[in-house]
């Protein structure tokens, strides 16, 4: 049976309760979800309202309830409260029961969070009983166990949840002979607040305190609202739920003339109206006496690390009752690991060596508590030392490792490893390697020895023999074909080269890793080349490693890259030169992809740079020009493992032939792509357009921007004339005629318009 912690623990609790600590509680209020309460009071002056004191409190109706041979009955209580929760107390059960034994006690929240009050108590009957986080143990309670105690878990975890809703008190009675009523039971609920409250906290010197001696309550610690003033300190000495004595002084005095274990309540009232209350256990009895010793097993032995030893408390005692509890700690660090219920005699062993304190904490049936120490020496467990299996053979002239790694220590870690290759009983290397390197001079067996030291000092011995052979090591070679590929091309790797060049010796294992991730993919008894195909894109060093019949072995690598194989663009222009308005058909035709296809073929007809007309997979296109220009037209072409290359070829578009009105022919002299349109003609039953640039080159953009173009139109009828003058983006850019997000995009510098009334 698992016992509740005693004094020191719920002291704790109870801290960490008037400080509002606890984990539920603290984490609703730092996500904000503070609910306010009902009934809030509001001050006369401001109206505003602030936090209430009324603590919600509810008895059950539902009873009596038999219980029930191997089944669980609930009384419920319901409750339509608004809030959250602060703080729960289980008050006054009334439990008639002639065997507590067979009986479980659980609280089940709305939420059907489920806490143990208690399980399996001794005794008879609950004599309003009641239960509270900041409470002695029920264990070092006697039945019927009248007054307060804390469950077997922790009510806290029911704080922060909201209050409205049902409140469940279970009863589990085993299936035996006997079953009970339970006559009542009350729930009392204090709800957070939303604002500021006060904290009560108070301390007991002594504690333990002896019967009939005095004891002194100290509540100065408390804290009004926002650090006002306390008015009022209440006090329940006896843990009833009532508050006995009263007064505006923190301080008060009691003296307990009997033994036991009492739940101090206090409640303090600020200068504002605000309340706030906590509990602390006091333990009135005379305080129990430590004593231990650490026995090694057999006694006539020395206490070594990894043996049991017996622990033994039986020397201990109570003066005035019995000790209930013996807590264990085998490691000095102050926390009592190991708890051995009422047991004063247990068994362990320790794991490691060296000086330990080990502590002993008792309890008695009244929480009060005492602790002793005693120092051990914990004697060291020698090392072991062993070589790893070793794979051979040792090669005369060559570096050969001989590994210790198989040696250990149980209790501690090995230091120093110290190697002696002469047999001359000096350990001539050493270190924290369990590893060392030799060079055997001539063939033979060897004696090795190798000793080895742990953390404590300890040490042990080993020896071995290698047999050392005059061999040499094979010469590996490899070749890969090809060594530049593409995935899903298989390569072929050949050993041929690779010898033994020992007399008569041969190659009888070749080993290989393809990717060099270190693992051997591949293994062959012959020289034959194999072949491995590679699946993705990357560099690969294969490894080839050769054994030959003495066991000796070589490696050799080889570099094998798998890589696209880039399409190779070509473009042809028919006619290369050509008239305005006359198709022209550009063709990519004849670009080619090694290893692949092409996927993509992209176009740049006007020689800005842009690649502004992407066909898809099409290797022709057909465009016709209205401009005369010399352009070196660009087509990049894409494979499909997105590899890309790019051919050019020479445009010539011409003005077309003047229409039969006699206009000047579109176009001026060495006009080219760089000034957007450069002419136009047209033409309708009997009508005839013609249009034409004069004064500077269009190409000579300097001088156009800064003298101006001239215009000539020709027509046969009344008509209007209009003439829009656009320069590149990029043009824009060298010529600085703009800036920022519009010199990305073709800029009009000019625009003219002129209307001809006749011919």
């Amino acid at each position: 049976m698992i016992m509740r912690s005693t004094l020191r623990l719920v002291a704790a609790i109870a801290t960490l309760v008037a400080l509002g600590a606890l984990p539920v509680s603290a984490a609703s209020a730092a996500a904000g979800a503070c609910t306010p309460i009902d009934n809030r009071l509001k001050t006369q002056a401001t109206g505003v309202p602030r936090a209430s004191t009324t603590i919600v409190s509810a008895a059950s109706i539902d009873v009596p309830k038999a219980t029930v041979n191997g089944a669980t009955v609930a009384s419920k209580i319901t409750l339509a409260d608004e809030g959250i929760v602060r703080m729960v107390k289980i008050k006054n059960i009334d439990l008639s029961h002639s065997n507590l034994s067979d009986v479980t006690l659980k609280l089940r929240a709305p939420d059907q969070t489920v806490v143990l009050l208690a399980n399996s108590l001794a005794g008879v009957n609950l004599n309003f009983t009641s239960f509270a986080d900041a409470a002695p143990s029920i264990f070092v309670g006697l039945p019927p166990y009248y007054g307060t105690f804390a469950p077997q878990d922790w009510l806290a975890q029911l704080y922060g949840q909201t209050i409205a809703g049902d409140w469940q008190l279970e009863i589990t009675d085993q299936a035996g002979s006997v079953t009970g009523t339970l006559n009542g039971w009350t729930i009392e609920i204090t709800p957070e607040s939303c604002e500021a409250q006060p904290q009560a906290s108070f301390g007991a010197s002594p504690n333990p305190v002896q019967p009939n001696a005095q004891v002194t309550f100290d509540a100065s610690a408390s804290l009004g609202a926002n650090r006002t003033a306390i008015s009022l300190y209440e006090w329940d000495f006896d843990g009833d739920g009532t508050y006995d004595t009263s007064s505006g002084l923190p301080t008060m005095t009691y003296t307990y003339p009997s033994k036991g274990t009492y739940a101090v309540g206090l409640r303090v009232t600020d200068v504002g109206g605000f309340s706030d209350q906590t509990t602390q256990a006091l333990a009135v009895t005379t305080r129990p006496v430590a004593e231990l010793a650490v026995t090694p097993i057999p006694p006539d032995t020395s206490i070594m690390s990894l043996v049991n030893v017996k622990l033994d408390a039986s020397a201990s005692s109570d003066p005035d009752g019995t000790i209930v509890r013996y807590e264990w700690d085998l490691d000095g660090n102050g926390v009592y690991e190991v708890d051995a219920g009422n047991t004063p005699t247990i068994q362990r062993l320790f794991g490691t060596s060296g000086p330990r304190q080990v502590g002993l904490l008792v309890t008695d049936d009244s929480g009060a508590v005492d602790a002793a120490t005693v120092n051990v020496v914990v004697e060291n467990r020698p090392p072991v030392a062993a070589f790893s299996p070793f794979t051979g053979p040792a090669i005369v002239g060559a570096t050969t490792t001989i590994d210790a790694a198989a040696s250990y220590d149980l209790d501690g870690a090995i230091v120093d490893y110290e190697w002696d290759f002469d047999d001359d009983g000096v350990y001539e290397t050493h270190g924290a390697s369990p590893t060392a390197s030799h060079v055997f001079p001539a063939s033979g067996m060897y004696p090795v020895g190798l000793r080895i030291t742990d953390n404590g000092g300890a040490s042990d011995v080993v020896d071995t023999k290698l047999m050392v052979l005059a061999t040499q090591a094979p010469v590996a070679v490899v070749g890969a074909t090809p060594q530049v590929t593409r995935p899903g091309v298989p390569v072929t790797f050949d050993p041929t080269g690779s010898t033994d060049p020992d007399l008569g010796g041969a190659i009888v294992s070749y080993g290989w890793d393809f990717d060099g991730d270190g693992t051997i993919d591949e293994t062959t008894t012959t020289g034959d080349p194999v072949t491995h195909t590679y699946s993705g894109f990357g560099q690969f060093t294969a490894q080839l490693t050769v054994t030959d019949e003495d066991g000796a072995t070589s490696v050799a690598t080889v570099a094998v890259t798998t890589q696209n194989a880039p399409p190779v663009a070509a473009l042809s222009i028919s006619p290369a030169t050509v008239l305005t308005g006359t198709p022209v058909t550009l063709s990519a035709a004849g670009s080619l992809d090694p290893d692949g296809t092409i996927t993509k073929y992209e176009w740049d007809l006007d020689g800005n740079g842009s690649l502004e007309t992407n066909s898809g997979a099409n290797a022709t296109i057909v465009r016709s020009f209205p401009n005369r220009m010399r352009v070196t037209v660009k087509v990049r072409v894409t494979d499909h493992d997105g590899g890309t290359s790019i051919s050019t070829a020479a445009l010539a578009v011409d003005p077309a032939t003047a229409p039969p009105s006699g206009g000047a022919p579109v176009g001026g002299p060495d006009s080219g792509p760089g000034a957007g349109p450069g002419g136009g003609s047209g033409s309708g039953p009997g009508a005839a357009f013609t249009a034409s640039l004069s004064g500077a080159s269009i190409q000579a953009l300097k001088r156009v921007v800064r003298r101006g173009v001239g215009v000539s139109c020709r027509v046969d009828r009344s008509a209007t004339c209009v003439l829009e003058l656009v320069v590149s983006g990029r043009d824009a850019r060298r010529l600085r005629l703009a800036k920022g997000a519009r010199a990305r995009k073709p800029v009009r510098i000019a625009r003219g318009r002129a209307t001809a009334e006749a011919s």
